[in-house]
């Protein structure tokens, strides 16, 4: 992935199929957990250091909430440099689903009403 626009389908993708999946929260949680951590920008050490970079680049915010959060789960563990990033890259991942897929079904319940 090499634009924020690539990032963007990407992680509108795995919403999408999250969305097709469930509409409930907790079911919608699981389902975002196991895309993130089994996305191949998790897993390789060299797509997870670039995701991290364009994100870092693009969204600072962002990337500044996943690294709270890493260090929040880390709870002063030291990583190396390659752990850390694929941590971060699972955070970022997970953080911006969560977003999409929450208000997603959010907008969902609030047409059913």
């Amino acid at each position: 992935m090499k634009t924020h626009i690539e990032y963007l389908d990407y992680i509108e993708t795995i919403k999408d199929v999250i969305i097709g999946e469930t509409l409930e929260r907790e079911d919608a949680e699981t389902l975002i957990w196991e895309h993130a951590d089994s996305s191949e920008h998790v897993i390789y050490y060299g797509k997870a250091h670039d995701l991290v970079h364009l994100v870092r680049n693009w969204d600072s915010s962002l990337y500044n909430e996943a690294q709270d959060e890493v260090e929040e789960l880390n709870g002063g563990e030291f990583l190396d440099y390659d752990t850390y990033a694929t941590r971060l890259a699972f955070s970022i991942i997970r953080i911006h689903l969560s977003q999409l897929v929450y208000e997603q079904i959010e907008k969902r319940e609030e047409a059913a009403a």
